[in-house]
Formats: structure tokens, sequence, C-alpha cells
């Protein structure tokens, strides 16, 4: 399909990063599944934040979350609090079919993390630091 050239130099011209440069505490969440070309920031927002299974004592502890699409942190978000699924506002609402199937996910609320922070991570890639073979779109990195 088509794709940006902003999103195509950026692919091809990024930094990779590994463990040891991400200085903050992070959760790292793969959206690759719902991800697609000319996302709007608040899309892309909302694909990010909802709706995971994940260790709340593990995510609770992370004070940004990367959205990773094809191995590119495309954003970074400053977390406030996280939630159970679909108990905040969102721009969709939770299918009918999915309510038990959701019990022990969660969802975070937050904001564009500061300009500082994003200049870090936001466009780099962080393909080596997920395990070869690994499914889970969840990744934790803490540095305390």
């Amino acid at each position: 399909g088509r794709i940006d050239v902003d999103d195509l130099n950026a692919r091809y011209n990024q930094k990779n990063l590994e463990l040891d440069d991400i200085t903050d505490n992070v959760i790292m969440i793969r959206i690759n599944t719902t991800y697609y070309n000319g996302i709007s920031d608040f899309d892309l927002y909302e694909m990010t934040r909802c709706c995971w299974k994940v260790n709340l004592n593990q995510a609770s502890r992370a004070r940004y979350a990367f959205s990773i699409y094809d191995g590119m942190v495309m954003e970074v978000y400053e977390i406030k609090a996280w939630f159970p699924a679909y108990s905040t506002m969102h721009n969709f609402k939770q299918p009918e079919e999915t309510v038990e199937k959701d019990v022990g996910r969660y969802e975070f609320i937050g904001n564009v993390a500061p300009d500082n922070i994003r200049d870090k991570y936001v466009g780099c890639m962080v393909d080596s630091i997920f395990s070869k073979g690994n499914q889970n779109p969840i990744k934790y990195v803490f540095h305390e």
C-alpha cells in the first residue's frame, strides 16, 4: 500500500536502541495488528493505551509507554494511571463478545511525553530488545 515519504525516511534512517540506551522506566507496547499508515495522533494513542494483559504491579512502575510498530517507536506517552479495560472514555466501545475475555486487561490514561523524552526515543528501532520469536506485545524496561 501507499506510505508517506516521512514514514519511509523514518524507517530507513532510524537509530537502533539497546537496553542500556533506555534510561527511563517504560512499558513497550507493540501495536502491529492495529496500526495503519496515516493513523491520526488520537487513534495512535487509543490503540496504544487499551486494552492489555499486563502485570499491574509491573505496569504501574512504568513512567512512559512506547507505542511500537514494526520495531519502531512511533510515539511515547507519559502514563498518569492504569484502569480496568474499557473503564475510561474511548472513541470506540467494548464489543459485547469481549466482555468476559477482557477480565484481567488494563488500559492507561496519559498524554504525549515531554519533548526531551520524545527526542530520545521516537523514531528509534527497538527490535533487538524483544527476544526472537517473542509474540507478547508487552515488554517492560526498568532502570532504578
